[in-house]
């Protein structure tokens, strides 16, 4: 349904004030349902945790079909942040230790950036299909993509559980013990803070792709026909964003390899440069605006499952899900102050300038991260010996 259900709601008489409320549902429910869903997942299982979220998935475009009043709006949304954050963190630790009893946790990152690489090439191929069907019924897109994830249910379904925790329990208090003791010991501590600054800062500047390409993206594409008609704008929103999507899968698909070939260390080093330069550039030469979009885009492919591969490598199966769950928390909370200072750099010049501010709060506080700690640390991973902890599956 991405990115034409912005365009639904105004057609069912939303202001964009709404439209920005119903935003701020879907990160309020992500902010408050990490952590807790996080456990969820350690408690019920990572895979039944999954298909609690593909449920939810199905409801938010099938209530987008039916809704009309404001609250029932807020409430769509709502549910579409929770179900994300009872992906987030048990999606990879179910990968990561299904791995693990293979003996081969090592492929992680080439198994996740491929998996990645998929989905997003689908998402490339729905988010044009999406447009067109749009133009020919605003609901055609929403049913299809309640039908996809209801489907996606079913999948879920033939997975294997994580057997070597099945039968185990975890309590809350417990969960939540060993998340914070992880995520603040010194193998992952900076490397938490480095990459969340890294990911807060990229996630900032994605509020501002529409304003700031506004003007390159329309005089490219207002030459493009369909028997001799212009494409319509749903259209064209979704060739925009599928293009983004086309980029990052490609990324994606090649994080296993950069891993191997430059180590972590190396890709952090090469994609931080990549950023700061990519958005700092635009405020001097503004005609680059739209390749910066795609370099960040890329960035985030090829660091999500590097970063996933590291904190899983350290970081026991006892709560695993809870600890990644946290880290999402975190990210999304460092995205805050990033977008605070965006918009007001945005208000008062142009979306570009807010960018290349974005870029420079990022450059001093990462620099800042890297003084007062390396962000990758030469410690040994916890091994398969971590094998029989904690959780339910």
């Amino acid at each position: 349904m991405f990115p034409v259900y912005t365009l639904l709601l105004l057609s069912r008489d939303l202001t964009f004030v709404q439209i920005g409320i119903t935003g701020t549902a879907t990160a309020l429910a992500k902010i408050l349902g990490e952590v807790p869903t996080g456990y969820i997942g350690d408690r019920v299982g990572r895979r039944n945790s999954l298909i609690i979220s593909q449920l939810l998935f199905a409801s938010v475009p099938a209530g987008l079909v039916f809704a009309e009043r404001f609250p029932v709006f807020v409430a769509i949304f709502a549910t579409l942040g929770l179900a994300e954050t009872f992906q987030s963190g048990s999606g990879d630790a179910w990968l990561y230790d299904t791995l693990l009893e293979e003996a081969d946790a090592e492929s992680f990152t080439s198994v996740r950036g491929r998996g990645g690489a998929l989905r997003k090439y689908v998402g490339s191929v729905t988010m044009v299909l999406g447009g067109v069907l749009y133009a020919v019924n605003q609901i055609y897109p929403f049913v299809a993509a309640a039908l996809m994830s209801a489907t996606g249910a079913l999948v879920l379904l033939t997975l294997p559980p994580n057997r070597h925790l099945e039968g185990e329990t975890i309590s809350p208090t417990r969960a939540l013990s060993a998340a914070r003791t992880q995520l603040l010991s010194i193998p992952l501590r900076s490397f938490v803070l480095f990459v969340g600054l890294l990911f807060a800062a990229i996630r900032a500047t994605e509020e501002f792709i529409q304003p700031a390409t506004a003007g390159a993206i329309e005089a490219t594409v207002s030459s493009l026909t369909i028997a001799g008609q212009p494409l319509p704008d749903s259209a064209v929103l979704g060739i925009m964003y599928a293009s983004f999507t086309l980029v990052s899968a490609v990324a994606s698909d090649s994080a296993g390899s950069l891993s191997t070939r430059l180590g972590t260390k190396g890709v952090l080093a090469l994609i931080s440069t990549s950023m700061v330069i990519s958005m700092l550039i635009p405020a001097l030469v503004p005609a680059v605006v739209i390749p910066t979009f795609f370099v960040l885009q890329a960035s985030k492919s090829i660091m999500r499952p590097i970063a996933n591969q590291y904190i899983n490598d350290h970081t026991d199966s006892f709560g695993r899900a809870t600890v990644l769950s946290a880290f999402s928390l975190l990210f999304g909370a460092a995205t805050v102050p990033f977008m605070l200072i965006g918009g007001v750099a945005a208000d008062r010049t142009t979306a570009i300038v807010a960018v290349a501010a974005i870029g420079g709060v990022y450059l001093l506080s990462s620099l800042l991260s890297v003084v007062w700690e390396s962000p990758v640390l030469d410690t040994a991973p916890r091994g398969e010996a971590d094998v029989s902890t904690t959780a339910t599956d």
